[in-house]
């Protein structure tokens, strides 16, 4: 979600629609970028077919939660199950941010509940992430140096060093991109190689370790300048390395975390392979990496319980499907699945 916007509000509907994208664009990665574009052009003609108001000479105070209501109406006659879900979220974050800035008196999350309680379910896809490409940004991140300090701005150095962590934390956990942006330092036990997360202990490799390490070590001076958080447990375990971040320590955005994946894809996977990566239609992302953990835990070990576990599904049929995809691409490389019993 943008950040609150100190500069003067937008005063129409088409004004805050196109400040909301400007920093959408801004923050979040091409693709997301191109798909919140094509949501809120669709709102906008939805509003002036169907209700006759016209986004340009219509006040953004006028904005109304039932708006958005008769959008997702029209996603659900005219779109498929995925578009509304994707263009439904785009526009509750447009109505957040409106609300947030002061644009508009909006309920927000009275529209939030709305869209949780009347979308159309999704189908459930068993999972197919492109695990070898996955596995080649992972050892990329590990192995790629991170120059010395007379050789860049040490902005960017600590930028390297977050990202080198970031990525290897990802795969080695399989938090989601909202969880992973919310850690503190307070949540990581390097000594016993752990990540502390909703009372559940994930294991972290000895090079992600080394990794957190050695960006958290390059950041000790800048920690110790937070006079408003003298507490460095409590200060966030991925940092802003911005200049609009200047000396502050605040935790990324998940637009930064996806510009992150985005850059060391880019990076890291060959261009045929990125060719290829497209051409199937498969989109690397921080949730991606998620995917990738779970079909790793799982290949590695045919735990179905303890992968449950680590990864939080709530639902233990998620975790089923991913084994599903296992067992139907021949992946499981001699791991067992557990017995059921009774």
């Amino acid at each position: 979600m943008p950040a609150p916007n100190h500069t003067a509000s937008p005063s129409t509907l088409q004004d805050a629609v196109e400040t909301y994208l400007t920093e959408i664009e801004r923050n979040a990665s091409p693709h997301l970028t191109a798909a919140y574009q094509q949501a809120l052009k669709l709102f906008i003609e939805v509003l002036a077919k169907q209700l006759n108001i016209k986004a340009r000479t219509t006040p953004i105070t006028e904005l109304r939660v039932g708006w958005a209501e008769d959008y997702l109406r029209y996603l659900q006659a005219e779109r498929a199950v995925e578009t509304e879900h994707l263009y439904s979220r785009a526009v509750l974050d447009f109505y957040t941010t409106a609300k947030q800035n002061g644009w508009a008196n909006v309920e927000a999350s009275q529209l939030a509940t709305y869209l949780r309680n009347n979308r159309r379910p999704k189908q459930h896809r068993i999972p197919d992430p492109p695990v070898q490409a996955i596995s080649t940004i992972v050892d990329y991140a590990a192995a790629v140096p991170v120059p010395q300090d007379d050789d860049v701005h040490e902005r960017d150095r600590l930028r390297i060093l977050r990202d080198k962590a970031f990525i290897l934390t990802l795969a080695d956990t399989g938090l989601k991109v909202s969880e992973i942006c919310d850690l503190r330092r307070k949540h990581v036990d390097l000594a016993q190689q752990l990540l502390h997360f909703e009372n559940i202990p994930l294991s972290l490799s000895s090079r992600t370790a080394q990794a957190i390490q050695s960006y958290l070590t390059a950041r000790q001076k800048l920690d110790a300048q937070q006079r408003l958080q003298p507490d460095h447990g409590e200060l966030a375990l991925f940092a802003r390395h911005d200049k609009r971040a200047s000396s502050k320590i605040l935790p990324i955005s998940r637009w930064t975390a996806s510009n992150i994946v985005d850059e060391w894809v880019r990076l890291a996977l060959p261009e045929q392979m990125r060719a290829e990566l497209e051409e199937r239609g498969q989109v690397i992302s921080p949730q991606t990496f998620r995917h990738y953990f779970v079909v790793t835990m799982l290949e590695q070990t045919g735990d179905l319980s303890t992968t449950q576990t680590l990864a939080r599904h709530s639902d233990p049929s998620t975790t089923r499907r991913y084994m599903q995809y296992l067992e139907e691409t021949g992946q499981l490389n001699g791991a067992q699945p557990e017995q059921k019993h009774g």
